[in-house]
């Protein structure tokens, strides 16, 4: 049985909405697509679980840089179960069929899961660099430490680099019935982009760069001591 909804109702996604000349727009679910999605979403899923328990099991993985690995299979691990399962839902009816809150809900999760993977990226390069160009400071005894303080304050800023702007906007914003929207102002987007995401980049290019000259170096030394 199909499902009518007011006149408004408008979507952007997969063109699952038609018209009749004399009443609303109605939305048909396209259960085609419901497979495909769900393998993608189990497949994310279940990637993320067996890196974290090869780690979690075998022993010789059991080091403090391998918590950088865990802690990123953890936030991908989580877009697919949130935020791939929303993007499901949204995509097959054509339209936010739940709550508001939930909405509010799924977008934090999004983007804060997002920026945290990309925030662990960086962290993992520096940690690289550090393993090759600064041995002695690598292995400090308050390594551990160090690392997961990384990764708690990675998580904290993740999710405030976003949520407060997300509720801010969804308790402000003109609500748009079925739908489920976060259009932050241009600046806020330039900035965010900017600090969250291209930045991260860069430092990742620059850590692995100098890591492929040290690397070089010490390939000449050897080769010279030879």
């Amino acid at each position: 049985m199909e499902a009518s909804y007011p006149p408004e109702v408008t979507t952007e996604w997969i063109g699952t909405a038609t018209s009749t000349p004399d009443g609303p727009k109605r939305f048909h679910v396209q259960y085609e697509l419901v497979g495909p999605l769900l393998f993608l979403i189990l497949f994310t899923c279940l990637a993320n679980v067996v890196v974290i328990l090869c780690i979690l099991i075998h022993r010789p993985l059991q080091k403090p840089n391998n918590y950088f690995v865990i802690s990123l299979a953890v936030a991908d691990a989580l877009v697919g179960l949130i935020v791939m399962t929303g993007m499901l839902v949204y995509t097959i009816y054509g339209l936010w069929p739940l709550s508001d809150g939930l909405c509010t809900a799924w977008i934090v999760s999004d983007f804060a899961s997002c920026t945290v993977s990309m925030i662990h990226l960086c962290l993992i390069a520096h940690d690289r660099y550090l393993a090759l160009a600064k041995p002695l400071q690598y292995r400090h005894a308050h390594r551990t430490r160090i690392i997961s303080t990384n990764i708690c304050l990675t998580w904290i800023v993740g999710i405030l680099a976003w949520m407060p702007a997300i509720i801010w906007f969804r308790i402000n914003q003109e609500p748009v019935e079925y739908d489920c929207l976060f259009i932050p102002d241009k600046l806020y987007t330039l900035i965010q982009a900017i600090v969250v995401y291209y930045a991260p980049i860069v430092m990742m290019l620059i850590f692995y760069i100098q890591c492929l000259l040290g690397l070089r170096a010490q390939y000449h030394k050897i080769n010279a001591a030879l």
